[in-house]
């Protein structure tokens, strides 16, 4: 699955003291006091029994349910008395040093924090949720989980103010999307002899019969769907693959003389294999979608003959580039409304997918791509 994160970030119309009160200092690890005449409903931990004796030293905030809106607080240190508060009960007391609650700011004479801005501006005012030995976790109204040296941090109340007429710093706001795609395929990497070839075949073999999946929405208006599996080799394996494919789909027999104008039907595979190019000037675009196998050469693809079919199918002058136009042609065909020369040679023209003789490989969204000896493309000029 391939995940892709978008974040933007754009300056929202809240003053600061918006922002800030947004950000409760009653946080875990914060010292905290009871509000006066707030203790009517403090309850011990363990028994659930009102407490009549609430303390009215500082206390440490140990968990908080934010459903319930309750706090566990520990009273009296380490191991001292545990009570359950509510947080409407319940202010923040400050120690005057760095610790969790506290409001902070990065230092005005920080240029980029180490571990980077992540939205937050100058100025901006963010609560302490974790100190560790020389790091700082903070919660920004922008940022829940900012991270930064406690060198590079300031006590919001100590920052020394800015000077009249000084533009005070604009404040963003992040978003962020998150899409997931379910991208297919990989990369089979094993020694020689270990059954690349064979892997792929028992791929083609065991899903043969699956339902195939559907063509996304923004590609089916310009892919001519095809239900088989195209797979592309260097000059001098395209033999061995035929034999492959004889041995594992049929008895083993070679397939040399078996291919009439590039077709073979064997044990109901509908294999069609291109040496060259000529087999695929005679077929058409509707024949080709209904392959099982299409196998061919690297090297037919950048034949002159290909690439001037790619050039006239493209239409070359399009404004678009030659992808961009073969698309364009290929979305008229499919809806029927179309224009291509039909063949290698000629001036027969048709309006429809199915009845274009000499496709562009290009043209179909295949069930599957086989790319053997990828690094076979460096050897030509693309």
């Amino acid at each position: 699955r391939f995940i892709v994160d978008w974040r933007r970030f754009w300056s929202p119309d809240v003053s600061d003291e918006q922002l800030d009160a947004r950000v409760s200092q009653l946080v875990p690890g914060a010292r905290v006091v009871v509000k006066s005449g707030h203790s009517a409903h403090i309850l011990d931990v363990d028994s659930r029994a009102p407490v009549d004796d609430v303390p009215m030293d500082p206390g440490l905030i140990v968990s908080i349910c934010s459903d319930s809106g309750i706090a566990v607080v520990s009273f009296g240190g380490p191991g001292g008395r545990k009570l359950l508060c509510p947080i409407e009960d319940l202010e923040f007391f400050d120690g005057g040093d760095v610790a969790p609650g506290v409001r902070v700011t990065v230092a005005r004479h920080v240029r980029v924090p180490t571990y980077g801005w992540g939205g937050v501006t100058p100025g901006m005012v963010g609560v302490v949720m974790k100190v560790d030995t020389d790091t700082l976790t903070i919660r920004f109204p922008i940022h829940s989980c900012w991270k930064g040296k406690k060198a590079e941090i300031r006590r919001a109340d100590t920052q020394n103010a800015k000077g009249e007429g000084e533009e005070k710093p604009k404040l963003l706001v992040e978003v962020r999307v998150r899409a997931s795609y379910d991208v297919r395929g990989g990369i089979l990497a094993d020694k020689v002899g270990y059954g690349k070839t064979a892997t792929t075949i028992a791929l083609m073999d065991i899903t043969r019969g699956m339902p195939l999946p559907p063509v996304p929405e923004p590609d089916r208006e310009l892919f001519i769907p095809a239900k088989g599996t195209l797979i592309i080799v260097p000059s001098n394996l395209f033999e061995q693959w035929l034999n492959e494919l004889s041995k594992f789909l049929s008895d083993g027999t070679p397939w040399r003389g078996a291919f009439y104008k590039g077709w073979a039907k064997i044990k109901s595979w509908k294999i069609f294999a291109m040496g060259n190019v000529k087999p695929l000037t005679k077929v058409k675009a509707s024949e080709l979608a209904d392959a099982d196998i299409v196998i061919c050469t690297y090297r037919l693809l950048y034949s002159p003959v290909y690439q001037e079919r790619r050039d006239t199918l493209a239409q070359k002058e399009s404004e678009s580039g030659l992808f961009g136009g073969m698309l364009a042609t290929t979305r008229g065909l499919l809806a029927g409304n179309g224009f291509a020369r039909s063949g290698r040679k000629g001036s027969d023209t048709v309006s429809t997918w199915s009845d274009l003789e000499f496709p562009l490989l290009e043209q179909f969204y295949w069930h599957r791509v086989v790319f053997d000896e990828f690094h076979e493309l460096e050897s030509f000029d693309s």
